[in-house]
């Protein structure tokens, strides 16, 4: 659509230059190559780091050792762990301290896509140039748009969006366990 508004307003030029931008940009380049591996070669499972253990609300306190398959699902990891007996000298069965429990921290890496950041922080950046562009090209028409709408430049918690816990999976625990 955009696109298609700066060609009606003889805005190519402006356009192909300020896309240039976005397209010359080694995180933007870098992601097309790596989401193109990603797909065809599934390196992403074989890159991620996963953790099982005790977290402190989402903080990881203690780390088990453990046998994973990356690819396993998180709810089926906390529950063997939680089955395995050796978690008791941990954690109680009864949770008696408020925000103490199991969980599973993914955190998805590609070195193709970027050596520095996560997946999940890489794929916000190329968001935010995008969010950025399409800003732009709607200021440079005058054609007025809703800045807050796609909501772009919000950072994400790691933690939050990494971390899966005991409580998110069955939230009835908090009660059960008397965190109330």
């Amino acid at each position: 659509m955009v696109r298609l508004d700066m060609e009606k307003e003889g805005e190519n030029a402006w356009r192909r230059e300020r896309v240039g931008h976005v397209l010359a940009d080694d995180l933007f380049s870098q992601f097309n190559v790596a989401r193109n591996f990603v797909i065809h070669q599934g390196s992403l499972i074989r890159s991620s780091r996963v953790e099982v253990g005790v977290f402190a609300y989402r903080r990881l306190k203690l780390a088990l050792s453990t046998e994973l398959k990356t690819d396993e699902p998180s709810h089926i990891l906390i529950d063997r762990v939680a089955n395995s007996g050796s978690i008791s000298m941990f954690v109680p069965a009864d949770r008696p301290v408020i925000g103490e429990q199991l969980g599973v921290r993914r955190v998805y890496r590609e070195p193709k896509l970027s050596t520095e950041h996560d997946v999940l922080t890489a794929s916000e950046m190329i968001l935010n140039q995008l969010c950025s562009l399409v800003d732009d090209c709607h200021s440079h028409l005058g054609v007025p748009f809703d800045a807050e709408a796609h909501e772009c430049n919000i950072a994400h918690d790691l933690e939050q969006h990494a971390t899966l816990l005991e409580t998110d999976i069955d939230p009835s625990l908090v009660e059960k366990w008397g965190w109330d």
